[in-house]
């Protein structure tokens, strides 16, 4: 399993453009599963965008800060 946590950071943009870029190159990782874990800002864009995709879709903890790890 691979599994990227965003934690709370990324834009719309930087996130569009990375799972656009995920999306093409996911099949290049062989038998692993993909997870990535957004921001609840960015659950539903990420949701819409790997519909249909191998890569999973899962959700994080909430936290009082801004932005970080």
């Amino acid at each position: 399993m691979i599994a990227g946590n965003w934690k709370m950071n990324g834009t719309g943009d930087s996130i569009t453009d990375l799972l656009t870029e995920l999306r093409a190159n996911v099949d290049q990782v062989g038998q692993c599963e993909v997870v990535v874990l957004p921001s609840f800002v960015y659950l539903d864009l990420t949701t819409r965008m790997l519909q249909h995709s191998m890569i999973k879709v899962g959700a994080q903890d909430v936290d009082e800060r801004d932005n970080g790890p």
